[in-house]
């Protein structure tokens, strides 16, 4: 993924809250190995990494040494950035802590994915990436998919026509908010990093968690 002039930015900063474990949730195993280290084998290039045109930036906070040492473990070759998000305080500050280690001047685009999430394909992320830079109107896209169970995940409003309005955290939805079947999966591609550094420039810590 990180072989098309784009950076990476894994974030994996989180507690094991849902794991129901005090080890950092990219640490537990799925198929013999971390799900960090499954996260960067599948959907970058950690060679690429060496080039100042695709970075690869992991965020990490909880147990910050012990991800940082499995991901260079996995990958000793390698170049990848470590970025420390002192306090967990979500998704957009984690982005925050991840573009300070990026280049003031690196302007391409920057595809957002979660540690605990191993399962997305590199061909996946190319396609979602080539869908947005072709529409000229989209100021970035992310992956959404349709669940029976929606569970603790943030919700997807649209419009009468189908736009996305909003994406609303299960704690802050209401009843019919959270019957929506559209759920975020947390996989976010800006086709330009300073649209980025905008957009996080307007975000208020305004909800429930």
């Amino acid at each position: 993924m990180s072989t098309n002039n784009t950076a990476t930015i894994i974030l994996a900063a989180g507690l094991g809250t849902r794991m129901r474990s005090k080890r950092a949730k990219v640490l537990h195993e799925v198929g013999g190995e971390p799900m960090i280290v499954r996260v960067l084998r599948k959907t970058t290039d950690p060679i690429g990494a060496r080039s100042e045109k695709s970075p690869v930036v992991v965020v990490v906070g909880y147990q910050a040494r012990e991800v940082e040492s499995v991901v260079r473990t996995g990958f000793p070759d390698s170049q990848i950035r470590f970025a420390l998000q002192t306090e967990q305080r979500g998704t957009g500050d984690a982005l925050r802590t991840a573009l300070q280690s990026l280049p003031t001047d690196f302007d391409r685009g920057a595809m957002v994915l979660y540690g605990d999430v191993p399962m997305v394909s590199g061909s996946t992320l190319r396609d979602f990436s080539r869908a947005i830079d072709r529409s000229a109107a989209s100021g970035f896209g992310f992956i959404s998919v349709k669940l029976a169970d929606g569970a603790g995940f943030g919700r997807v409003i649209r419009d009468n026509f189908g736009l996305v309005e909003a994406i609303v955290e299960a704690r802050d939805a209401s009843p019919a908010e959270l019957a929506i079947p559209e759920i975020n999966t947390g996989v976010y591609y800006f086709p330009r990093v300073s649209n980025l550094r905008k957009l996080l420039a307007e975000l208020k810590p305004n909800n429930a968690q």
